[in-house]
Order: C-alpha cells, then structure tokens, then sequence
C-alpha cells in the first residue's frame, strides 16, 4: 500500500492526459476548405516554381482542387495558381494555368495536400456556351470548368 500512494498523482495525470479530447481552432477549419483566388498576371506566371508533383487535379464548382506532394514540412511555404491571361481559341475556349511553388526550408518530409483555387475569374473569357478547357502543366489530363 505504501507504493501505491506515491504512484497515485501520476496514474492520475496520465489517465486525464490520454482521455483529452482538442477540438481544431475553428479558423484551421475554415482554411481547409477555403478558395485561394487565382492570380491573373503575365510577370508572375513567368515565374519559376520549387519542386513538387500534381497527383491528382479536379474542379468543384468555382474551385479547382490540386492534389500535391512536395519536399518540406518544417517551414514557410507557399503554392500560387496564376494564369497570364491568354486565351486560347479553341472551342469552348482555353485557359493554361501554372502553379508555383515557393518552398522556405530545407526539410525533406514528404507532404501531401490539397489545395483550392477560386478559379471563377475565367468566367469573363467564356462564350455562350459557360464553359472552359483549363490546363494544368503536371497534370495529364485537360479540366472541364461548366458554371
């Protein structure tokens, strides 16, 4: 019995400390869903990007959803979607968009994620039709944008 005294705090602390629950911060959950808007500038499209792999891209309503894989993890990093405002003349018209990637650390750990671009600013180049061919450099396949 005179070990188990000294032993009780402890089992206490650690039984309190397994059955804790943390809820998210309820701005981490608005930022996983958030739509980063899409830059439109000739200069910045020109621009060169860190390197990281497109795994899979899709659009869901407004947004184009990017799946990417990337070295880092240990500090700032940044993706950009940027289109330089051409058009291309095909039928429904075309859009080329670049991701960038700017990646601050040296960090090797592989990351996964998915990002969100509000794409709707390609609206304005659509005919009657409210439809648009986005490319994606890394990604096979060419987008449907209906809205």
């Amino acid at each position: 019995m005179k070990f188990i005294k000294p032993l009780l705090p402890l089992l206490l602390l650690v039984f309190l400390a397994c059955n804790s629950s943390k809820k998210p911060a309820d701005d981490a959950a608005v930022t996983a869903v958030e739509c980063v808007p899409m830059i439109e500038d000739r200069a910045v499209a020109a621009g060169t990007s860190d390197p990281y792999e497109i795994k899979d891209a899709r659009i869901s309503e407004n947004c184009l959803e990017v799946d990417v894989s990337y070295g880092g993890g240990c500090g700032e990093e940044e993706f950009r979607l940027v289109w330089d405002g051409k058009v291309k003349k095909t039928d429904p018209p075309g859009a080329t968009l670049k991701l960038l990637f700017k990646d601050e650390d040296r960090c090797k750990k592989l990351v996964m994620t998915t990002l969100r671009f509000d794409i709707s600013g390609l609206q304005k180049m659509a005919t009657a039709k409210k439809e648009i061919k986005v490319t994606l450099p890394g990604h096979d396949s060419v987008l449907q944008y209906t809205f």
